[in-house]
């Protein structure tokens, strides 16, 4: 006889499984608009804006495409561009 219940002898022998009456799955929902707070935090800059930094020079593109100041060197969005 085997020691091990896989290999069909008596040591440890096991009932069978019973199977769990399967449940329908739940119904999936997601929200692929983002949120209105979300929409109201972007701040977009354009050139010719006054810089909200120092709230003295107009911004300018520099030769990445960002939004800079060219005083106080504040940049807005991506550090970069992808051409």
């Amino acid at each position: 006889m085997s020691a091990y219940w896989w290999q069909g002898g008596q040591a440890g022998k096991r009932s069978p499984r019973r199977r769990r009456p399967s449940k329908p799955p739940a119904p999936l929902s997601f929200a692929l608009t983002p949120p209105a707070e979300a929409e109201r935090a972007v701040e977009t800059y354009r050139v010719g804006d006054l810089c909200p930094n120092c709230e003295f020079a107009r911004l300018e593109y520099d030769g990445y495409f960002n939004v800079y100041c060219p005083v106080c060197g504040f940049r807005a969005g991506a550090h970069g561009a992808c051409t």
